[in-house]
């Protein structure tokens, strides 16, 4: 797995993932690693039967094995599947950013500024709003607020002509 986010030798890795698993067929970082080497190599469907080989062995209990679900259905195309196994991860862990990524960008992909919003927010929120804010970032209500107003058009947001650097409509003071 280190080779593989170090971008190191991908040959080197699947071989190391390969060794292991054989060694250890029921490990189910293993089998996730596989995974991850066939959504590299963009082999969508042999990276989803990894997935959900690694997820049947945690019985599901994973955020990262069903992220990683999420991540390939996604990639594949299926953002129904996508959305359902960023929801499961999000049932395990509620603030957890790649899901909340993931949804975000399944949201952007099909025009719902609405969930977007709702989803780049609570990821914010999470993260405690701006460097060095003392509180827990903005409240239900103030994200809630920003997103309707995002999907209504107002703010500047829909406006193409408009300078971005120039627009501080999301500011934090």
């Amino acid at each position: 797995a280190f080779l593989l986010a170090s971008g190191g030798f991908l040959d080197a890795a699947a071989f190391l993932i390969c060794k292991d698993i054989l060694k250890h067929p029921d490990d189910c970082w293993a089998i996730n690693d596989l995974g991850v080497y066939f959504r590299d190599e963009q082999q969508y469907e042999k990276s989803l039967q990894c997935y959900f080989y690694a997820n049947s062995l945690d019985t599901g209990r994973s955020k990262v094995i069903n992220v990683n679900i999420g991540w390939a259905s996604a990639y594949y195309g299926d953002f129904n599947a996508a959305t359902k196994y960023f929801d499961k991860a999000l049932a395990i862990d509620g603030n957890y950013s790649e899901a909340l990524e993931g949804e975000a960008l399944i949201a952007f992909q099909q025009g719902n500024i609405q969930k977007l919003y709702e989803c780049l927010l609570k990821e914010v929120k999470f993260m405690g709003g701006a460097a060095g804010a003392t509180d827990d970032g903005p409240s239900d209500n103030f994200a809630t607020m920003c997103a309707t107003q995002a999907a209504m058009g107002e703010g500047n947001l829909d406006n193409q002509s408009s300078d971005p650097t120039n627009d501080h409509t999301f500011d934090n003071t």
